[in-house]
């Protein structure tokens, strides 16, 4: 079974700018539920914030002054929505990165896989591979 990250990725991006306030941050989240936003400057990629990276960072310092750009990663980890799902998920793994930002050459922004979509993905591969080992036992 070949499986593509576009397969699992999510398609409904929520993005937002380098400059504006940590808690605008912790609001979208909030209201999106999701846990990470790649973040934007003059509309290109420019890195990736986590509710993780806010929660660790407002525990040693108020987040009041505190800007997106000054908490984010400033190298997300980038795919194609081809790249083998083997492939990103064992570059996950192996480095403890929380989510993927998947674009397309142009450099658009066409989705995000993250660790809970490698879970439903490793949900399908157990299931398949138990109803493919029923089928050989009848």
């Amino acid at each position: 079974m070949t499986l593509k990250l576009s397969q699992y990725m999510s398609t409904r991006i929520h993005t937002i700018g380098k400059t504006l306030p940590i808690e605008t941050a912790r609001k979208q989240m909030t209201k999106h539920k999701i846990h990470h936003l790649p973040v934007l400057e003059a509309g290109k990629l420019v890195g990736i914030i986590s509710d993780r990276d806010i929660q660790h960072l407002v525990s040693f310092q108020p987040a009041k002054d505190l800007t997106v750009g000054d908490v984010m990663a400033p190298d997300p980890y980038i795919v194609s929505p081809n790249t083998h799902l083997a492939e990103v998920a064992e570059k996950m793994a192996r480095h403890r990165f929380e989510s993927a930002i998947v674009q397309e050459n142009e450099g658009n922004l066409v989705g995000i896989f993250t660790c809970e979509d490698a879970m439903r993905a490793l949900a399908d591969v157990i299931r398949d591979s138990k109803a493919h080992d029923r089928n050989k036992a009848a």
